[in-house]
């Protein structure tokens, strides 16, 4: 069982290709669920007229530990790409659907720092 562990850690294993979109999925799921219930939750949240406010000031923090998460996942299929000459279309496929993700997460936030939460 350890050794199965180890070996999706590796930047070679065709799971990676997924983990970012799923990594991407749950920060979508979370983003919105926090956004519908804090608007729901707080009866002063429909009369914010400006971006910045508790539901998106948490919304702002919430999506740091997923870029610090998507950094250290590109980082590791970077340095992977420097040591191994075998595998190159996996690392490289992990690496920039990693990187597309953590893309994508950061333009499904980019409305937090414009826009009032509860429209």
């Amino acid at each position: 069982m350890r050794a199965v562990l180890l070996a999706l850690c590796r930047p070679d294993h065709p799971a990676h290709a997924l983990t970012g979109l799923l990594i991407w999925c749950l920060w979508f799921v979370l983003l919105y669920a926090a956004l519908s219930l804090g608007c729901a939750g707080l009866p002063e949240a429909q009369a914010w007229a400006s971006p910045w406010n508790t539901i998106n000031l948490g919304l702002g923090v919430l999506i740091l530990p997923f870029m610090a998460l998507y950094a250290l996942l590109i980082w590791r299929s970077w340095r992977a790409l420097q040591r191994q000459s075998d595998a190159h279309f996996l690392i490289w496929l992990g690496l920039l659907v990693n990187a597309l993700s953590a893309g994508a997460a950061l333009f499904v936030v980019l409305p937090v720092l414009y826009l009032p939460p509860c429209i």
